[in-house]
């Protein structure tokens, strides 16, 4: 077995296990670690040793359910990455893929999950109002505001297998984004909303420091106070952009505005109650899209620091997911921004 391999087999895990109750209780656990390091692996740590050996029966049943189908395998990191650059991916049809998961047996679980409604008899008649509202500002003028939770330590809440799963427990800890895009595709820079001030991970500078919007409150929620302050700021950069733009958003408590408060360089209009799910472009599928890419980019963060033996590979600190966020966001494109807003019809050209 060569060392410079991150991840094992599940053979070389069971290895694991049984050198280790073979020498438990008679030799500390760092010359037990000496002494796999000694048979080739080279980078393994304490914690997953101990890892491998909670998880022994669950590690033993995959190796029993899959002999019989040949050797247990795995996707392996190449060593080399240049040879990983050349490796061309296997590609399967969606036909192919149907006919296998049919065969096996296995379907998509959710183990969570919740279900939205919106009233539909009134959309028509909305939509022809805000029509004539969009109607008075050209496209890159009109600009869509939301908030979305980012729970971002969040495991995934599904995936294949032969029968349902229960769910693991979910880490709640969350931030607030506060995203926005124009009907053409540009994309306002997000306001971040955590709890604390200075975050201990951003060591001796604050989130403004490394380059982001950051505000803070107990809960990390939109306040009124915030939110004028938000549109003050969004007001001036308009004025250095000489714009005058229409800014929608829903009609959340935190989002009214002081009737003598005005600006001179946006116009806030409020979406009716209940129908944002239907008429509002960043609903209609641009943040779904913001948290997908932060899911899969978090994803594939947490592998990287399974193979290093990390206990809990998604327990990242709010510096990480900041990064994470910002590079999903950077990744949501502007076609799907434009056929977001394209898809609600609430755009008079459409």
């Amino acid at each position: 077995m060569t060392g410079s391999r991150g991840r094992l087999t599940y053979e070389q895990k069971v290895e694991v296990i049984d050198l280790y109750k073979r020498h438990h209780g008679q030799m500390p656990m760092e010359e037990l670690l000496l002494l796999l390091r000694r048979k080739g692996f080279a980078t393994i740590c304490e914690q997953t040793v101990r890892r491998y050996v909670r998880n022994e029966d669950s590690i033993r049943r995959y190796i029993n359910s899959n002999t019989a189908n040949g050797a247990a395998r795995r996707m392996a990191s190449m060593a080399h990455p240049e040879v990983e650059q050349r490796f061309e991916r296997i590609k399967f049809s969606d036909g192919w893929l149907s006919k296998f998961k049919q065969r096996w047996g296995l379907k998509h679980y959710v183990f969570h999950g919740e279900a939205a409604s919106a009233p539909v008899h009134t959309l028509d008649e909305h939509r022809r109002t805000l029509h004539q509202l969009l109607a008075r500002y050209g496209p890159a003028d009109r600009i869509n505001v939301d908030e979305t939770a980012l729970p971002y330590r969040q495991s995934p809440t599904g995936g294949l297998a032969s029968h349902a799963l229960s769910g693991l427990k979910v880490d709640k800890t969350r931030l607030t984004y506060v995203v926005g895009t124009s009907q053409t595709g540009e994309k306002l820079k997000p306001l971040v909303l955590g709890r604390a001030k200075r975050p201990r991970c951003f060591k001796n500078g604050a989130p403004e420091s490394y380059g982001y919007y950051y505000r803070y409150n107990k809960k990390a929620w939109m306040t009124s106070e915030i939110w004028r302050e938000y549109l003050s700021n969004l007001n001036a950069d308009m004025q250095v952009q000489d714009r005058h733009i229409l800014l929608l958003c829903d009609n959340a408590s935190s989002h009214k505005v002081d009737n003598g408060t005005t600006f001179l360089h946006l116009e806030v209009a409020h979406l009716p109650p209940n129908v944002t799910s239907w008429l509002q472009p960043m609903d209609a599928g641009i943040i779904r899209t913001f948290k997908a890419n932060y899911r899969r980019l978090l994803g594939l963060h947490a592998l990287d620091l399974d193979a290093r033996g990390v206990e809990d590979p998604y327990h990242v600190d709010q510096l990480d997911a900041m990064r994470l966020a910002q590079q999903a966001w950077d990744e949501v494109s502007a076609s799907t921004i434009q056929n977001c807003w394209r898809h609600t019809g609430i755009c008079p050209e459409a």
